[in-house]
């Protein structure tokens, strides 16, 4: 996982052209009009999202109570292929150098074809286009969300906008040997001293998105990988060197794609293993 750095421009703005983007239908032609004139008022509202998320406190927002006709009406602004909303999933996922980035960072499994609202649209159908709400995901972990997004006023997911990810490690996995076949159990641990708050969060996350599940069905690739490339040049250099050249690469896949980016703790976890290192090298 990697973090992501939030919209940096107006929201309101962003509002602006979201709507002027949207065509005019002629099934309704006055829809245009209508969100015009709600725009006043959602823009206060994003005031407030905009305090709240320089708080990092978006769980103690309380919703407007648009409904009716105004729910539906500043719901149909989000549309994943709006020419804007496309133009910021671009921006929030290019990294330093320029690098763009596609997928999910709420996972690291799949590729990102949808936005999460972080704070549910259905229940603030006000940020429903909020850039800072936007956050690029994969319709997976959108489906695993679903509409939990809070219990007692605090978040049960990273926002990868906000919480900053530490250095420390606190994905594991254990192999498991059965002849030839090798099947991994993945866990989230706190062995070194993660602040308490945020290793709940991480953990909560980890486990209402069903992380470690989903990190042991899309293991065999990682593992099938790896053991190929010792079988390249296991006879070409020695056994140290190899094991050596791994670790290195593993080190700058981390820095890549996140110090527990769920690939690099499986090759690391085995390079280590004396019983994989065994059935590797005999």
């Amino acid at each position: 996982m990697k973090n992501l750095k939030p919209y940096k421009e107006c929201s309101s703005v962003f509002l602006d052209d979201v709507l002027k983007a949207k065509n005019i239908s002629k099934k309704d032609p006055e829809y245009k009009k209508r969100v015009e004139i709600l725009k006043p008022s959602v823009k206060k509202e994003y005031l407030t999202f905009e305090t709240e998320h320089t708080a990092n406190n978006l769980a103690s927002l309380t919703t407007a109570g648009y409904v009716g006709q105004d729910k539906i009406d500043l719901l149909k602004l989000y549309k994943y292929d709006n020419s804007v909303i496309q133009k910021l999933n671009e921006e929030v996922t290019t990294l330093e150098g320029n690098r763009l980035i596609n997928t999910c960072q709420n996972c690291t499994i799949n590729e990102i074809n949808s936005l999460d609202h972080i704070v549910p649209k259905d229940e603030f159908p006000e940020f429903a286009v909020n850039p800072r709400n936007l956050f690029p995901s994969c319709s997976k972990c959108n489906g695993h969300k679903s509409y939990v997004w809070r219990e007692n006023k605090r978040s049960v997911f990273l926002n990868l906008y906000l919480d900053n990810l530490p250095e420390e490690q606190y994905l594991f996995c254990s192999p498991k040997f059965d002849a030839d076949k090798i099947t991994l159990r993945f866990t989230v641990e706190n062995r070194f001293g993660i602040e308490q708050n945020l290793f709940g969060l991480i953990e909560n996350h980890y486990k209402r998105l069903h992380l470690p599940k989903r990190f042991r069905k899309n293991s065999h690739d990682t593992i099938y990988e790896l053991s190929k490339e010792i079988n390249k040049y296991k006879d070409k250099i020695s056994k140290d060197e190899l094991i050596k050249t791994i670790k290195e690469d593993i080190v700058e896949e981390k820095k890549y794609y996140g110090f527990n980016y769920w690939k690099a703790i499986i090759k690391e976890t085995l390079i280590d293993d004396k019983t994989y290192l065994t059935l590797m090298f005999n």
